[in-house]
């Protein structure tokens, strides 16, 4: 019943929501959440009045210029999910003041996002000379009334939603139109998804080790909280302060600064080593933070030196998506090796993926580096739903006096399935605490 009174509290909070947009307040997790299904948005008017706002129509064919764009695209589609996110991001992108367009073209841009029409996306398109995708030339088409958009689960031409629901298409100006011909948000929402579904399966992969440990008797003898200060780097000590929440004595006051750990060995090796790994994901975090709110469009020129004088040069957006996705995919393999040697800690084999040899790369050592993402994602969920399969079935006897013990019954008794799948596409600590509320 309890847990049933929360969840409606939940609800109705979230159905309050008004979603924020002001260019400079976005994070991953705000930007998440308003992926995941469309709510009210408040544009903040401070911004609305830096937009530059021009008047100077054009004679150009801007629907053959998005259509250029979108030629050849894959037929397969972005989901909602992304597709939301792609309209949030541009919307916020606008309103950081950076972009000529109507204040017209905003607005339809957020009643497109709060009655979730959804514009139809191909899933990959070409990219440009400085690694801006064409994603973003879908969305324009719809604001002139033109191409498709997904309506109420239906795929439908736009101009007829926009009939049915009296939505009027802007007439863009120059140089509006260049806004909408290319742009970086599909690879922040890439490097984004990437993140978070590491930072879930490092997550799950220290408890998961924890628990070995635990099983083991590496973790047995009480010390001073004063053993944790050698460890003065990010990774390190935000390692240690979950090495004490894990295993805070109940009676915290009258035990201050004693808690179920000592300096063994293999202790010290597990802090060092996944400290080191969570020291990248902290500055991944902070690059993706700083990424996510420099999208914008013309920021500087770019061409390369063989074409200066014979080609026309092009406007293009900075990114720290590449450097990101590299080093998500290095943590990965490097949390797959660490799996590997800490598998003596539970009883099962655990299955790493072969090392494959390093295919030609014909796509941009970019686009490469997306697809490797993706496929290493993949393999390191694997591989700690299977550490954690492993733990939740251990054989060994568990220290009966240590306060994780009720947690390790606890852990015990969820469903396989279930945590799993909170490995893959949600939060190890959610769901713990679902099982285990004083943890």
């Amino acid at each position: 019943m309890k847990k049933q009174i929360n969840k409606d509290l939940e609800e109705n909070k979230e159905e309050e929501f008004v979603y924020l947009i002001d260019g400079f307040t976005m994070t991953p997790q705000y930007l998440i959440k308003g992926c995941k299904k469309s709510h009210q948005i408040y544009l903040h008017p401070t911004c609305l009045e830096s937009i530059p706002q021009i008047s100077e129509d054009t004679n150009i064919n801007i629907l053959e210029k998005f259509n250029e764009q979108l030629d050849g695209c894959s037929e397969e589609i972005l989901s909602p999910f992304k597709t939301r996110g792609i309209l949030l991001l541009k919307m916020n992108a606008i309103c950081r003041g950076n972009t000529p367009v109507q204040y017209e073209t905003i607005k339809l841009l957020q009643e497109l996002y709060q009655k979730d029409i959804l514009p139809i996306i191909p899933l990959k398109t070409k990219r440009s000379i400085c690694n801006n995708t064409y994603h973003i030339a879908a969305i324009g088409k719809v604001l002139i009334g033109e191409g498709e958009v997904l309506y109420n689960n239906e795929k439908k031409m736009t101009f007829e939603v926009f009939e049915k629901l009296q939505i009027k298409p802007i007439k863009m100006k120059i140089p509006e139109y260049k806004a909408f011909l290319e742009g970086n948000e599909m690879n922040i929402l890439t490097i984004i998804n990437g993140n978070i579904k590491i930072w879930n399966c490092f997550n799950a992969l220290v408890l998961g080790v924890f628990f070995g440990l635990i099983a083991n008797n590496k973790i047995t003898q009480p010390v001073e909280s004063s053993f944790f200060k050698q460890f003065t780097m990010k990774g390190p000590s935000r390692l240690v302060n979950l090495t004490k929440k894990l295993f805070r004595e109940i009676k915290e006051k009258e035990n201050k600064g004693i808690y179920q750990i000592q300096t063994d060995a293999t202790v010290v090796d597990f802090i060092c080593s996944f400290g080191r790994i969570l020291e990248i994901l902290i500055l991944n975090k902070e690059m993706i933070e700083i990424e996510l709110n420099s999208v914008r469009d013309q920021c500087f020129v770019v061409q390369r030196k063989e074409d200066i004088g014979i080609s026309t040069p092009l406007w293009g957006c900075g990114s720290y998506s590449g450097i990101v996705a590299y080093q998500i995919t290095g943590v990965i393999k490097e949390c797959i090796l660490l799996a590997k040697r800490y598998s003596n800690l539970v009883d099962i084999s655990i299955c790493i993926p072969e090392e494959k040899k390093e295919e030609e790369i014909i796509e941009s050592p970019y686009e490469n580096c997306l697809v490797q993402l993706k496929i290493r994602i993949e393999e390191l969920c694997k591989v700690v739903e299977n550490y954690y399969i492993g733990v939740i079935q251990l054989n060994k006897k568990v220290i009966e006096k240590t306060p994780i013990n009720n947690l390790f019954i606890e852990i015990k008794s969820i469903e396989i399935s279930i945590l799993g799948d909170s490995i893959k596409y949600g939060d190890i600590d959610k769901i713990i605490n679902e099982y285990h509320f004083n943890f």
